[in-house]
């Protein structure tokens, strides 16, 4: 089944969107680091460290159209506000995954493609932690 930008909702900072991604991959998102570290022991042991950095850094890349979204994401970047951030993706092998603390930390290239069409925004952010549901769809 073909990839449905209405069934992919989103809520940035309270406000409710859906169909305004540029396409499947427009949102991409990973963890920062290793969630445990590992050590040796003097008997050559493994001892397991466990990281505290939950932290995530994504991309969410938005459709020329999607002028509120547009407005909503610079207006978060502009005034360096924390935030919380959800995405409900019922396609096919969709998730539900919701960020916490999120901060826009740069937004991208604002351009038109060489048929003279504007692309898809993207902004780029950082989550203190995510919350995933995989393969909930």
């Amino acid at each position: 089944m073909a990839y449905n930008g209405k069934r992919d909702f989103i809520t940035i900072d309270g406000m409710d969107f859906t169909d305004i991604l540029d396409g499947e991959n427009a949102f991409t998102y990973s963890r920062n680091g290793d969630t445990m570290e590992f050590r040796k022991d003097s008997g050559g042991s493994d001892i397991a460290f466990i990281l505290v950095d939950d932290s995530i850094t994504g991309s969410i890349t938005i459709r020329p159209d999607a002028g509120t979204a547009l407005r909503k994401l610079r207006q978060l970047m502009n005034t360096n506000k924390k935030f919380s951030m959800s995405r409900d993706n019922r396609n096919s092998g969709g998730e539900a995954v919701k960020f916490l603390n999120c901060y826009i930390i740069n937004d991208g290239e604002n351009g038109k493609g060489s048929t003279g069409v504007r692309e898809g925004r993207t902004f780029n952010f950082r989550c203190d932690k995510s919350i995933t549901d995989e393969g909930a769809y």
